[in-house]
């Protein structure tokens, strides 16, 4: 079948459900810091050190900071890093 490329996240909910293995694809993970989620996105970063993973990091940004609000400063930088 048919296996992704890369896996590009935007601080997603369900990371706690993924266990990082052979089979995972090439991942960059999107965070604020200020996010309720961030701790799960640096656990899962520490279970992968044999996989390709990034994780970007915004200081003091809540969850959905990428969103196209406000300026659309962090919308513009994370789509082009994506």
């Amino acid at each position: 079948g048919l296996r992704p490329a890369s896996f590009v996240l935007f601080n997603p909910a369900a990371l706690d459900a993924v266990e990082p293995d052979e089979s995972l694809p090439p991942t960059i993970l999107f965070f604020g810091t200020a996010d309720r989620l961030y701790p799960a996105a640096q656990k899962f970063l520490a279970k992968a050190p044999k996989n390709r993973v990034e994780l970007f990091v915004a200081k003091d940004q809540p969850h959905g900071f990428f969103n196209d609000r406000g300026d659309g400063s962090w919308h513009s930088s994370t789509t082009y890093l994506a």
